[in-house]
């Protein structure tokens, strides 16, 4: 196992409620999401990571995935999250 690069996510509207919709979509999908408006972690089906907040921009870092993952697949998972 091992990371990706991390990488940046534009946020659009407003934060409190997208984390509170995260925290829920990851519930639903058996994975844990853990943090505030400014940093946190997530973990779920072998991956996992942090990610920090700076005025409108994510950043995600995956510290751990399934080696049969491409990174690529996980950031545009990840990017469908915050849409």
């Amino acid at each position: 196992m091992g990371g990706c690069a991390p990488f940046t996510i534009e946020v659009r509207g407003d934060m409190k409620k997208l984390l509170a919709r995260l925290r829920k979509m990851a519930a639903e999908d058996g994975m844990t999401f853990k943090g505030n408006l400014d940093s946190g972690t997530f973990s779920g089906k072998g991956v996992s990571g942090t990610y920090s907040v700076s005025g409108q921009t994510a950043t995600i870092t995956v510290t751990e995935k399934p080696w049969i993952v491409p990174c690529s697949i996980i950031e545009s998972k990840m990017r469908g999250f915050f849409e």
